[in-house]
């Protein structure tokens, strides 16, 4: 009987060891599942892009813009509405067009390019512009106004002082 009872505790200790066995490699795997799973990229946004983070980077990044059909390259749209405003003929470096036709030609494609590709209203300002006598640039799409009717994002008024001592204040008015 003893013999029985021997080759029962053996059994029961190789059985006991196997589980400890078994429950290490489980406890393992389950280590390194955790680990590699963690190091995966997440394929969440960012940050959603905030209408009015949208219009101050729009009027900040558009004067700075080179304007296509220029033969100096560093014409910019911020440089040609001071030519504008002060009525500077740039003419013979600019394709024969005067400066006000050409920085409204460009800001026109670069909205439609841009906010029209994205489906936005808008409202495209300037102020204190005097085009051609003393009028300013106004580009909307899709109805979109500035007014109390429409709710929308104002975005940041940048001021042009560039060969001319008047401010020209740009803006946009998204609407939603």
């Amino acid at each position: 009987m003893s013999a029985i009872l021997r080759n029962r505790r053996k059994k029961a200790q190789m059985e006991a060891f196997g589980l400890a066995v078994i429950v290490i490699l489980v406890a393992v795997g389950l280590l390194l599942y955790l680990t590699l799973r963690s190091k995966t990229p997440k394929n969440e946004p960012i940050k959603a892009y905030i209408p009015s983070e949208l219009s101050n980077n729009f009027v900040n990044s558009i004067i700075s813009t080179n304007v296509v059909g220029c033969i100096d390259v560093e014409e910019t749209v911020g440089k040609l509405l001071a030519y504008c405003s002060s009525g500077y003929n740039i003419t013979s470096r600019c394709s024969g067009q005067e400066a006000c036709t050409l920085v409204n030609r460009t800001i026109s494609d670069i909205l439609q390019k841009s906010l029209g590709q994205r489906n936005d209203a808008y409202v495209f300002f300037t102020k204190n512009l005097g085009w051609p006598n003393g009028g300013d640039i106004i580009l909307s799409s899709r109805g979109c106004a500035y007014d109390n009717k429409h709710e929308g994002v104002l975005g940041e008024t940048v001021t042009v002082q560039e060969q001319t001592y008047k401010t020209i204040m740009i803006d946009i008015y998204i609407c939603k």
